[in-house]
């Protein structure tokens, strides 16, 4: 009688390539986390493709980054 063996398993990949450096001290990141809507930004530029957002590639530039600036480049008001 042969013995069953288990298939191998390959550990889970990571959908999230990354996550924002400046996450820590991004004013909008807490404020993404307040609402489902909110959680898409998060989920689209903060967790996965910073790099994109119009904050990081400001601060990236040395400029100052507006406080109503959204990652997409568009303005609050």
């Amino acid at each position: 009688m042969q013995a069953m063996t288990k298939p191998v398993q390959s550990p889970p990949t990571n959908t999230c390539a990354s996550h924002c450096p400046h996450s820590s001290f991004c004013p909008l990141y807490d404020e993404f986390g307040h609402g489902r809507l909110l959680g898409i930004w998060k989920d689209r530029y903060c967790n996965s493709r910073y790099e994109t957002c119009a904050r990081f590639q400001l601060s990236r530039l040395g400029e100052s980054i507006p406080s109503t600036l959204l990652p997409n480049g568009k303005s609050l008001r």
